[in-house]
């Protein structure tokens, strides 16, 4: 019945009505890690950054968590201090914990044999990061664009000297 199936099994109205006052009553919550199994699926995102404190990483782990919430994700949150062993261990980790997807940040001495295997397991897309050697996609900022429309910007504001 909490499943949305009461029609199928021919529950009547008054029934339901008793049984979702019933599980309000109880405080209610389905069992995450059931539905998980029944599903296939965890809804769950891992995201690994190399430093936390880096504020461009800081913003990329708050929009991405805020985004991933509003469809319903949950996001474990990894920060390696770009150590290629913590890398290795939350990659790990999350496989292991059977998530959806990771997205990584990663350090610069990836090894790529490692990463390679782990994307047969689970999805995975780099973020910050350009290495032309691997064949998974990666999301990048466009620097020059960025310091393009910055320094019209800032000629739009009066300023001259730009350096």
């Amino acid at each position: 019945m909490l499943n949305g199936k009461a029609k199928e099994f021919r529950i009547s109205d008054k029934t339901c009505r008793i049984i979702l006052e019933t599980a309000e009553k109880l405080d209610y919550r389905p069992n995450i890690l059931a539905r998980s199994l029944r599903l296939q699926k965890t809804m769950t995102i891992g995201l690994i950054v190399s430093d936390i404190q880096n504020p461009f990483f800081g913003e990329l782990a708050s929009r991405i968590e805020r985004l991933l919430r509003q469809h319903g994700y949950s996001t474990i949150l990894c920060n390696t201090n770009e150590i290629q062993e913590n890398e290795e261990f939350y990659l790990k980790l999350l496989v292991d914990r059977k998530v959806d997807g990771i997205v990584l940040a990663p350090i610069h001495t990836q090894e790529w044999n490692y990463l390679e295997k782990v994307s047969k397991e689970t999805s995975v897309v780099l973020v910050d990061r350009i290495f032309y050697n691997t064949e998974l996609p990666w999301v990048t900022s466009d620097n020059t664009l960025a310091a393009e429309r910055m320094t019209k910007e800032l000629i739009n504001l009066g300023y001259r000297r730009i350096a």
